[in-house]
């Protein structure tokens, strides 16, 4: 909340007591603030980003994540969406990813800007992977942003529009698609859950809390699952999955 303090405060924005319900009100113009322009972005990119060990052989680390970070900050500087979105970057951390270099770069992005919005940075315990800080955010800004864009740090999009394409998608009357996959789909399953969804949607698939293994952190199974489960509970609802158009050429995968 107080990431949206900071904005009201930048932006003047006057409060009213009481926010609306955000699934009765989902699809209608954010009525429950009344503010002067310019408006809170409509959508926010998630991203969660790691320096420890990883599961695969993928470079790690804090030199390769320093230079990964960079990497993706400086896209997200250069690609225009297509909509307004802010842009929040969770960084896990424990005992094997806690370095003063990482922490101040990632601090100094804190407030500044991108074409399409603005960065924030927060630092969580590493508890539940990707997707206990892909809830955690949801659950803080679930009042705030229409569109939730959630991405792994090795899963960079290196094209623009891609936001604007698949809100379009989302909102098309002649199909019923509740997620938009920004990195490619097996079956059911956007793997790594990487994708774009809209707040509606996730409300009405997942309620209140966003899939994710609060228990046994070393059961890599429930992990899965857990991230299984974000579009399985989407297609559960009769959704239908689809990928961003020339995938292959609009995302790379950081190796």
């Amino acid at each position: 909340m107080r990431y949206v303090q900071r904005l009201a405060t930048r932006q003047k924005i006057k409060w009213k007591k009481k926010p609306l319900d955000p699934v009765k009100h989902y699809g209608e113009p954010a009525d429950w603030m009344l503010r002067e322009e310019p408006k809170i972005p409509i959508a926010v990119k998630v991203i969660s980003f790691w320096t420890g060990k990883r599961r695969s052989n993928a470079p790690q680390g804090v030199i390769d994540g320093l230079k990964k970070i960079k990497y993706i900050v400086k896209q997200e500087r250069e690609l225009d969406h297509g909509e307004s979105m802010d842009l929040i970057i969770v960084n896990s951390i424990n005992s094997e990813a806690l370095n003063s270099e990482v922490m101040d770069y990632l601090n100094s992005l804190n407030g500044t800007l991108t074409k399409n919005g603005m960065i924030s940075v927060m630092h969580r315990y590493n508890h539940g992977l990707s997707f206990g800080n892909f809830n955690y955010v949801f659950n803080l800004y679930k009042n705030v942003y229409k569109y939730f864009w959630f991405s792994e740090d090795d899963y960079i999009v290196t094209s623009s529009n891609v936001l604007k394409e698949s809100i379009d998608r989302l909102n098309d009357p002649q199909k019923n698609i509740g997620f938009v996959s920004t990195h490619f789909l097996h079956g059911d399953y956007a793997v790594g859950g990487t994708g774009i969804t809209s707040t509606g949607i996730l409300l009405n698939c997942h309620g209140e809390n966003l899939p994710w293994n609060d228990g046994d952190q070393k059961n890599w199974k429930a992990h899965q699952q857990a991230e299984r489960q974000l579009t399985h509970g989407i297609t559960a609802k009769g959704y239908e999955l689809c990928v961003i158009d020339n995938y292959q050429n609009r995302r790379m995968v950081w190796s």
